[in-house]
């Protein structure tokens, strides 16, 4: 293997990393994790990797202590950013996900999953009419978004607006059991 060959392949940890936490192998994700942070501390990306593995597996805290080691080490992460609003909206802290969705979104302008993301923090809120802002910018960078779709069709129902059950059907053509994904953010 790669990494047998070369022990110090950060790439090849970080890959294998990726592999183990997609079979739910956290632990041994996890250290292939902390390897790629040991051999590049300055880094922001194996934090990035190491953070994500942590929130899969539910260890918010972790997460939350890793993506903002990486947004210290790079302030224009718009991935770190992005995740740890994630985190954040998990653990019901929706104004600072707002703020972390922002600031990836005011980096990278095109990244439809911020706004989607964004638009369900504002609908949770009950702020109607940026979760349709957020979610129609979501639909305009990638109109197969079922979420997004979704998303804004839910929040137009709630504001009266019938049009609202043509992107619900719309986001079920793409993924029919999108209703049950939905309803699993815990907004109704």
């Amino acid at each position: 293997s790669a990494i047998g060959l070369e022990p110090h392949n950060v790439m090849a940890l970080s890959n294998r990393a990726a592999i183990y936490a997609d079979q739910r192998a956290y632990e041994r994700a996890l250290e292939d994790n902390n390897r790629v942070v040991e051999f590049e501390p300055d880094q922001a990306a194996g934090y990035v990797a190491r953070g994500l593995t942590y929130a899969r597996r539910g260890d918010f805290e972790y997460a939350l202590r890793d993506f903002d080691k990486a947004v210290a080490l790079d302030a224009k992460s718009a991935i770190a950013l992005f995740n740890r609003g994630r985190v954040y909206c998990s653990k019901g802290d929706i104004d600072r996900a707002i703020a972390d969705y922002g600031a990836a979104i005011d980096i990278g302008p095109k990244h439809a999953s911020a706004f989607e993301s964004r638009g369900l923090a504002y609908l949770s809120k009950g702020q109607i009419d940026r979760a349709i802002a957020d979610y129609d910018a979501a639909v305009e960078l990638d109109g197969k978004r079922a979420t997004a779709l979704f998303g804004r069709g839910t929040a137009k129902l709630k504001k009266g607006d019938a049009t609202g059950a043509g992107d619900i059907a719309a986001a079920k053509k793409i993924k029919p059991d999108i209703a049950s994904v939905f309803d699993q953010s815990g907004v109704k």
